[in-house]
């Protein structure tokens, strides 16, 4: 109801927005008729969405990762984790007036390749091909988009309206194209030393074409920034939610030589260890992970194998806690344990996401519920929004698990001096101290905040408050370095003199990289381990 933003002061935004309290209320309950318009209008969609809900209400009692799919909810899941995606290529947005129009197309897409659509045009009607036209009046964004990207539909008619007045339809067929999401790019981080930087944003994979995965893509960037004479590498996986375990076992074995990496356990099964099969490494240098609270799955996976080796320096965050094991299989009663594997049918309609197995680090325990501790810890950015396994319904426990692994870890890091070293910078460091102090008054304000009035006065002034936390905390963790200068690899620098669209998406990433207080302080996490090994 309060308008943060509004310049007002509280009690001139709290008259204004009782007197509008009547056309306020009127537009909640046109919301909640067109939400059940949306659910009535066809007997499939009310069916399926109380299906899909009854499903998961026994699926979540199980653990929190086992869930039913329908077919879209599978093809959303995997696009996800993928870098490509068959797609028509639009990005939407709302207006002030709910107006659903085009805000972004994306480059080399059906859309844009067709000549025909622009940014601001306003969605009116879509009609798949050979079926009546689907009715969007009451449609938000999310739900456009949904229908938008559906596997039931691959061809369509759009009728959009123009900036101009002009109503034009357009043909649009789907095609498979490339996100920006998952995909990655090497930075150069140029200072006392030169440093490598690459942000992983998920452990995609190519399904069926194993060989496009992550791993491979982040290979080529650090066979390009080898050519750089870089003298280190930070590799950030924060608020990576993981993905495909055998990205996550390829990508270890770029630095690592041959060797048992992990141990899984399925039911029924004994223990296997899973194994770098391939011999040598690509990258052998100084390393730093970067790592969060957000931080799960194959990302911890990652962790904790690199940790076990002494390979890398984990920086950050604990991580989340999921140690856990899914695959997607149809709803079928012929799949049984031992062929889950290997079962494939094309027909498929419905899916269940379920927990499988368990990963283990070498020495028997598991991160599962209690996640990776890093090396070197970084203050939490959010600490009073603390979201991890363990507090999920139904998390699976903690365990360990009796399976002798020979392996030969490196020789130990540094850690205790590097530890001093941060920790000193850190307490010096104003940002660090008001991220702290910051958390200390949201958890005060926001999660001890038993009491809400509901007199709007009075609960505009604890909104404002909130809110103000939350914009000073975004504001700490913001600081431009001066330490090193953020540049493209040799590479990319041709990439961006041809394409526009990625020119102004690289503009965006480079700032971001230089007022990032936490990639800074691994870059000096990584500059003090350079000139220990020197010394």
């Amino acid at each position: 109801f309060y308008d943060l933003s509004d310049n007002r002061t509280i009690s001139e935004s709290v008259d204004s927005l009782m007197e509008k309290e009547p056309e306020y209320r009127q537009n909640a309950i046109l919301d909640e008729q067109c939400q059940i318009k949306k659910l009535l209008r066809n007997d499939n969609d009310f069916e399926n969405s109380v299906a899909t809900q009854f499903f998961n209400a026994i699926t979540s009692n199980y653990d929190p990762h086992t869930m039913f799919f329908t077919l879209d909810m599978k093809e959303s899941f995997e696009a996800e984790l993928s870098t490509t995606t068959y797609s028509f290529g639009i990005i939407l947005d709302e207006s002030s007036s709910g107006d659903i129009y085009i805000a972004t197309l994306l480059p080399g897409s059906p859309a844009w390749v067709s000549n025909e659509l622009n940014e601001g045009d306003i969605i009116k009607k879509i009609q798949p091909q050979g079926e009546e036209a689907i009715e969007i009046t009451c449609m938000g964004v999310a739900e456009m988009d949904a229908l938008l990207n559906s596997a039931e539909i691959s061809k369509m008619d759009i009728t959009v309206k123009k900036t101009n007045g002009l109503v034009k339809t357009v043909m649009l067929i789907k095609a498979e194209i490339q996100t920006d999401k998952n995909r990655i790019t090497s930075y150069i981080l140029n200072g006392e030393k030169k440093i490598g930087y690459i942000y992983l944003p998920a452990f995609y994979s190519g399904f069926e074409n194993q060989t496009m995965g992550c791993a491979n893509d982040i290979a080529k960037e650090i066979i390009k920034l080898k050519k750089e004479n870089t003298q280190g590498l930070i590799l950030d996986v924060r608020d990576n939610g993981g993905g495909s375990v055998n990205e996550a076992l390829n990508l270890a074995g770029i630095f690592i030589n041959i060797g048992p990496l992990a141990i899984a356990k399925y039911i029924n099964t004994k223990p296997t260890t899973l194994k770098d099969m391939n011999r040598g490494t690509i990258y052998n240098g100084p390393l730093v992970l970067m790592v969060n609270n957000f931080s799960a799955s194959a990302s911890e996976l990652l962790s904790a194998i690199l940790q076990d080796y002494n390979r890398a320096i984990i920086v950050g965050g604990t991580t989340f806690g999921k140690g856990s094991a899914q695959v997607i299989l149809p709803l079928d009663a012929n799949i049984t344990m031992d062929n889950y594997a290997t079962y494939f049918d094309e027909n498929s309609s419905s899916f269940v996401k379920i927990t499988v197995g368990k990963i283990y680090r070498l020495d028997g325990s598991t991160y599962q519920n209690c996640g990776v501790s890093p090396d070197i810890d970084l203050p939490n950015f959010i600490e009073f929004y603390s979201y991890s396994e363990a507090k999920l319904p139904a998390a699976l426990k903690s365990d360990s698990i009796s399976k002798q692994i020979k392996y030969t870890p490196l020789p130990a890091l540094p850690i205790k001096s590097l530890f001093d070293k941060s920790q000193q910078r850190i307490s010096n460091n104003t940002n660090f101290q008001d991220i702290k102090e910051l958390n200390e008054q949201a958890i005060s304000l926001i999660i001890n905040q038993k009491l809400i009035p509901l007199e709007p006065t009075a609960f505009a002034e604890i909104m404002s408050l909130q809110m103000d936390i939350i914009t000073e905390l975004e504001s700490a963790g913001k600081s431009e370095t001066n330490l090193f200068i953020v540049e493209n690899n040799e590479y990319f620098k041709l990439v961006i003199e041809i394409d526009n669209y990625q020119k102004e998406i690289n503009s965006y990433v480079i700032q971001n990289i230089a007022e990032d207080i936490y990639i800074e302080e691994a870059y000096q996490i990584i500059n003090d381990y350079i000139n220990l090994i020197n010394k």
